[in-house]
Parts: structure tokens; sequence; C-alpha cells
């Protein structure tokens, strides 16, 4: 039997260290998008609520999905990336108390509903964001443009100045830096290294029927062929519940709740490849305005919520 010595023993140990698999060694997930591509995103939100209001139940499924197109224009010496976004298509599926609403951009109707209005002025307009290395947005202009559309092309715009500005304010809310937080799958990556096992936290808004604040807990699960594995978890933030303003009308939402998914990440890119969330939420909706008979109405409302997200093939693949 061949002695072993000092120096075999040695260059063992080097040659399992070169042999090693990648998903043992640890890994900086920074958004690190390439100039001049551009990423097309496929979102669908899949929402069903149910509201308990004086005794009547109401139910309302709504499928939303969209593509979105980010066209990435320059990248700075601090990773930042100056990026164009475009709404290249939607689509809205509602059925609800006031019947079935229906919007295809590909297939729009000829004569156009009061409540899809919006989505075909959004169709095609496009808008700037400043995107940060660790996949946090710090800016967003162009929208101020597509709000004037909106609110211009909405009825009652003429007549009813004052509110539509309070309409206004309640989009700004909406339409601004926290709508695109779950657009690119909602990862805000830390500055640290990772391992498998490793966990991370962040805070962001989810936009959809129900604005609602969350905690999302990131665990990467795996590696494999320059893919991130992860697992994902969104609770519910406590805190001030979320509320809308429509001109003189108000509506409060104190929900709660938890998602459960998974998320997939090209580790070259930092780019969202795929994602999937379940989540199920509960609680109340109140309803307040001036003069309101009985003062604010407050009602038990439940809901779930399927959010999928997908990289589509094009440029940016």
């Amino acid at each position: 039997m061949p002695r072993l010595t000092t120096k075999s023993c040695l260059t063992a140990a080097l040659l399992v260290g070169a042999i090693a698999p990648a998903d043992a060694q640890e890994i900086t997930l920074r958004l690190r998008p390439e100039e001049g591509r551009t990423y097309r995103l496929l979102s669908v939100n899949d929402i069903e609520a149910r509201q308990s209001i004086m005794g009547q139940t109401m139910d309302n499924h709504q499928v939303m999905t969209g593509v979105m197109a980010y066209e990435i224009l320059s990248v700075n010496s601090d990773g930042q990336a100056s990026v164009r976004v475009t709404y290249e298509s939607m689509k809205l599926q509602q059925d609800g108390p006031m019947g079935r609403i229906e919007y295809d951009s590909s297939d729009p109707p000829e004569v156009m509903d009061e409540a899809t209005r919006a989505y075909s002025v959004m169709v095609g307009k496009t808008f700037h964001m400043k995107l940060n290395a660790d996949g946090s947005v710090s800016e967003v202009e162009g929208m101020d443009a597509l709000m004037d559309e909106l609110l211009s092309d909405m009825p009652g715009s003429e007549v009813l100045p004052g509110m539509m500005e309070d309409i206004r304010d309640s989009m700004e809310g909406i339409f601004d830096e926290k709508m695109f937080e779950t657009g690119l799958g909602g990862i805000s990556f830390p500055v640290r290294g990772l391992s498998i096992g490793d966990s991370w936290t962040a805070t962001s808004a989810a936009q959809g029927l129900v604005p609602i604040s969350l905690t999302t807990t990131w665990t990467l699960s795996d590696r494999r062929d320059g893919v991130a594995h992860l697992d994902v978890r969104s609770v519910v933030g406590k805190g001030e519940p979320e509320m809308i303003k429509m001109g003189p009308m108000s509506m409060t939402y104190d929900m709660s709740g938890e998602s459960l998914g998974t998320a997939q990440v090209d580790e070259t890119s930092g780019w969202m490849i795929r994602s999937r969330l379940e989540g199920t939420f509960s609680g109340t909706t109140t309803v307040d305005m001036p003069g309101m008979p009985g003062g604010p109405m407050t009602s038990p409302m439940s809901m779930t919520m399927v959010t999928t997200t997908e990289l589509l093939p094009g440029t940016g693949n």
C-alpha cells in the first residue's frame, strides 16, 4: 500500500477543493442587467375576494395579466441601471357584483367600457426608472404624463375638477416606486454573501384589489446551473391600516395573512426568471365619507391571491 505523505494529502485536498460544487460557495446576488438588452416580464395576478356588506355577500374574481418590457439604457459605475419601461400588453378578466368585465389589448373591443378604459390608455406607454444593484427602485419618471392622460379620459373630469385632483393624489400613491417593488418579483438583495440555507428580510408594498404592506423573507434553498432557487414567505406588515382615498370617500383596509412560494433568479444578471406566490388574507374594510348615514361602515373581507412572474424569451435571455 502506498504511503500517504504530507505532500500527497495537500494535493488531494486541493483537488477536492477544485472540483467542489459551486453551490458550496458563497454567492452575492446583485442586479447586473446588460446595457442594451430588453428584459420582458409576464406577470399574472389571480385574486379572489369575498366581502359581506349589510348582510349580503359579494364575490369578486379578478385575473390581470400584463407584459412589461424593461430596456436597459445604461448602467453606471455603482451598478445603477437607467431603464425605459413599456406596457406591452394588458389583459383583464373580472367577475363581480357588476357582472363580467373583460379587456384584452391584443383584441380590444370596438366600444370601450368605462371600467377598462384606463388599461387601453396604458398599453404602449413608457416611463423611466432607476434600478439599483440591490433590486430597489430609486426613481420613477414619466408617470405624471400617463396620469394626466388617464384622468383626462375619465368621466366627470371636466365637471368635477376638485374630485379629479383627489383621485390624482390617490393614484400618485399607487403609481410610484411602491408599484414596481413587486414588478421585478419584489426581491431586495442583501449586500452580504449567501450560502444555501441563508435568509434575509425586507418590506415592500403590493397593489391589487387591496393595498397591503408585506414583510418578506427569502431563503436561498438551492443553486443549480447558474440559477439561485429561493423559498419565499411574505407576511402582512403590522402597523397602520392601508387607505385609498377617492375624492371625499376613503376606504381603509385592515388585513392579515401570508403568502408562500418560490422564486428563481439568474445568478449572472440578478434578473427574475420565474416566481410563484400563493397567499391567503383576511380582515376588514371601512368605507367613510362626509355625511354618510350611520357613519363609517366596516365589513369583513377575505382574499386569496396567486401571483406568478416569468421572464419571456427575447433579447434579455
